[in-house]
Parts: structure tokens; C-alpha cells; sequence
């Protein structure tokens, strides 16, 4: 079983995948964007970025 995909692709697949629900969907206990951000160890303006990519 040859493994053509490194793990940290994987994994930043699913962060990315992560960051644009929380983006989309942010929780109601946070409602400051730049928290929701800190929580995913991203910047307020990368989450911007994210916000108006989609």
C-alpha cells in the first residue's frame, strides 16, 4: 500500500476544512470574530481572507 499523500496535507485539508465552518458558522459562546479566530490559531485576517474567498 503505497501512501501518495503525506499526512500534513491531510491534516491541513481538514483545518482548512474546519476554518471555513467555523467561518460560516461561528459558535454563539463567541460571537468577537478575532476569538473564534484565536481558537484556531488564526489571525483575524486570515479568517477575512477565508470570509471572502467563498
Amino acid at each position: 500500500m503505497s501512501t501518495q499523500q503525506p499526512e500534513a496535507s491531510d491534516e491541513a485539508a481538514e483545518a482548512r476544512r474546519a476554518a471555513e465552518e467555523a467561518a460560516a458558522n461561528p459558535p454563539a459562546e463567541a460571537p468577537d470574530p478575532e476569538r473564534t479566530a484565536a481558537q484556531h490559531g488564526l489571525s483575524a485576517e486570515t479568517m477575512e481572507r477565508l470570509d471572502h474567498s467563498g
